[in-house]
């Protein structure tokens, strides 16, 4: 038992004075090593999520998008018009972080209302201005989906089209709920 105690002991020491060595507490996040030795930093990268109502609309939304520490971005989103009782799910595979506005494309999953839109791409953007009660409200563009796979034309995320966003890119309030944009 005092020799198990002993390697114990030293094998405990010999991590603690690696994680020294290079500057990094090694319970940290930040603190993975790679199978071939290297460095990773754990965690993600960009990120936004929100939910809410778009003031004045019908349009109640939620999502929530992440970089991986590989690069992949993965999210879900669901928007729901509450008059017409239309529902969309959509998956999430590009985010683009510009201070504090994400946009963000992906792939239309589900429909009740335009099932032939399934498999389509989809974009919107979103702007975060802050929190507490003297920020202004948070802000979304409406979501840009197509009827229909073939044919149609919306630019990945981090993609500029000036003609495509000045048709629909214009931000809208949100009248209840909280954006979060982290780049």
């Amino acid at each position: 038992m005092k020799t198990l105690r002993v390697y114990f002991i030293t094998a405990l020491a010999l991590v603690l004075i690696s994680a020294c060595n290079e500057g990094k507490n090694p319970t940290s996040p930040e603190a993975t090593t790679t199978p071939a030795g290297g460095s990773l930093a754990k965690g993600s990268g960009p990120s936004s999520a929100g939910q809410g109502k778009i003031a004045g609309t019908d349009r109640v939304f939620a999502f929530n998008a992440t970089t991986h520490p590989n690069g992949t971005v993965s999210g879900v989103g669901t928007l729901n018009r509450t008059s017409s009782g239309t529902r969309f799910k959509f998956s999430i595979d590009c985010l683009s972080v510009d201070g504090n506005v994400a946009t963000m494309t992906g792939t239309v999953t589900e429909s009740n209302a335009y099932p032939t839109s399934v498999g389509s791409p989809c974009w919107f953007r979103v702007k975060d201005n802050g929190e507490g009660a003297n920020a202004s409200p948070d802000e979304m563009t409406f979501w840009v989906f197509c009827d229909t796979p073939e044919g149609c034309n919306i630019p990945v995320c981090d993609v500029v089209d000036p003609d495509f966003e000045l048709e629909y890119g214009a931000f809208y309030p949100i009248a209840a709920g909280n954006i979060q944009v982290k780049p």
